[in-house]
């Protein structure tokens, strides 16, 4: 399944693959914005279980 993505303002929202990264965690929906930079992740880990992630990126680039 390809990824799907939809823009509501400053926000864009992907829907991912469902297939597992090298870490064995499936991401099922990933939020961006681009002013500030930052990120939020929501999926399945490794062992099953329901994770959120969120990472502050407009420090590396200045």
């Amino acid at each position: 399944m390809a990824s799907k993505s939809v823009f509501v303002g400053k926000w864009s929202y992907l829907m991912s693959d469902t297939n597992a990264d090298p870490d064995g965690r499936i991401v099922l929906i990933e939020m961006l914005s681009f002013g500030p930079c930052e990120v939020y992740e929501w999926g399945i880990d490794n062992n099953g279980l329901p994770y959120e992630e969120y990472q502050w990126c407009e420090n590396e680039f200045f």
